[in-house]
């Protein structure tokens, strides 16, 4: 059974982007915000339409594992959230490895 190392959980703290929701020894849930564009129109005055673009943040959650056999990462599979396992490789990367790694994931699964 691999655990998650305090250093890598003291890097994931660190990281602006992205907050943790919970955390034990096997398992973190991490949680992020998409920034969506919505376009709005104001028909109010039909002479002078107006539009606006806002951004509005969308929040996501994941799960991070070091074990996939644990109950936690069962639950997520059967609701179907996403779920990243982590590598060694990985816990032990610097600051900017880490946020690029869950940035990939973070856009491959919630692709829309």
């Amino acid at each position: 059974m691999i655990k998650i190392s305090e250093k890598f959980f003291l890097k994931l703290k660190k990281q602006e982007n992205y907050y943790i929701l919970r955390h034990d020894d096997e398992s973190i849930i991490i949680g992020t915000n998409f920034l969506i564009k919505v376009h709005k129109e104001n028909l109010g005055n039909i002479f002078q339409p107006r539009h606006d673009n806002i951004d509005t943040p969308f929040p996501l959650f994941f799960l991070i594992t070091a074990n996939e056999k644990n109950e936690l990462t069962k639950d997520f599979k059967k609701r179907k959230l996403p779920i990243y396992v982590l590598s060694k490789k990985i816990m032990e990367s610097n600051n900017e490895d880490i946020r690029q790694a869950l940035d990939e994931f973070t856009l491959e699964s919630f692709k829309v």
